[in-house]
Order: C-alpha cells, then sequence, then structure tokens
C-alpha cells in the first residue's frame, strides 16, 4: 500500500470524526441550552403561582 494514500485516508478520517464530534458538541449544547428555557419558564411559572 502506498504510504500517501494511507496518509490521506487517516486525514479524511480524522476530518469526518472531528466533523462528526463538532456537530454532535453543537447538538448537545442546543438541547442543553433548550433544556435551561424550559427549567426557567417552569420557575417563573412557579414564581407566579
Amino acid at each position: 500500500m502506498n504510504s500517501s494514500v494511507f496518509v490521506v485516508s487517516v486525514m479524511i478520517g480524522i476530518g469526518i470524526v472531528a466533523f462528526g464530534f463538532g456537530f454532535a458538541v453543537r447538538e448537545a449544547i442546543s438541547v442543553l441550552a433548550d433544556v435551561d428555557r424550559v427549567y426557567d419558564d417552569r420557575s417563573a411559572d412557579l414564581d407566579d403561582a
């Protein structure tokens, strides 16, 4: 196997993993932000009661 082909395939694999990880982190942050917003709404309702 040619070493340059191996290096390129490793770089592509790292890029895919990094992209997937970045996407997962972004999704987790948006989910946490939504949960935080819902929790704030609920505590505001409790304050009104």
